[in-house]
């Protein structure tokens, strides 16, 4: 990650999730496996964790596939790459909407039957309420439970890191970002600061 990103996680790292990942392989002996990502955001450090821990592990792991989809929408290019995969375990990182289409390409090459488990991470799964048709029947995803940590806690905490965050942004660069952007692209500029700007 850059040294001056101001990019907040909540919740399980991408290393975490990975490590998870393979500790449930590792539990149930499943350990010949391929890993199929999207170029969703953090995926070069997911085959990276993956790697180095397959390579640096007194397990017997058999990494037989590392496939990087370009595609997010179903072409020629994803079926042939998706063909190469011929491991019982899938690995797969990317969007919840990416695996749709994945899975998708995935259930019509015959991957999602039987003799084939789907493992994904929890931002892939999203929310468990709302599961799409194309997601195979036992598909594994990582999952928090949350129902022991009440919202109010959760908002207190989540504006007690921000706070600490931004102080600790303040002193070590003389200043914070203004409240100008969003995840969806530049606010309108007005003379008026909004409400949430850090200013006292």
């Amino acid at each position: 990650m850059d040294v001056k990103s101001t990019f907040f996680q909540f919740g399980a790292s991408i290393q975490q999730e990975a490590l998870l990942l393979l500790n449930i392989m590792e539990e149930y002996d499943w350990h010949i496996f391929s890993i199929v990502t999207s170029k969703f955001p953090g995926y070069q450090e997911f085959i990276n964790i993956l790697k180095t821990t397959v390579d640096n592990s007194f397990v017997g792991w058999d990494l037989q596939n590392m496939i990087t989809l370009d595609a997010v929408e179903e072409d020629t290019r994803s079926q042939i790459m998706l063909k190469k995969v011929q491991s019982p375990v899938v690995l797969l990182y990317c969007s919840k909407d990416e695996a749709v289409i994945i899975l998708d390409e995935a259930r019509s090459l015959g991957l999602t039957g039987f003799g084939y488990i789907w493992i994904v991470p929890s931002l892939t799964a999203g929310n468990p309420e709302i599961i799409p048709d194309e997601f195979p029947s036992g598909m594994i995803s990582v999952s928090y439970d949350d129902w022991d940590y009440p919202l109010e806690a959760r908002v207190r905490d989540g504006l007690g890191i921000i706070t600490s965050a931004a102080a600790a942004m303040l002193e070590e660069y003389g200043d914070i970002p203004e409240a100008k952007t969003s995840c969806y692209g530049q606010m309108e500029k007005t003379n008026k600061l909004p409400p949430s700007a850090l200013h006292k």
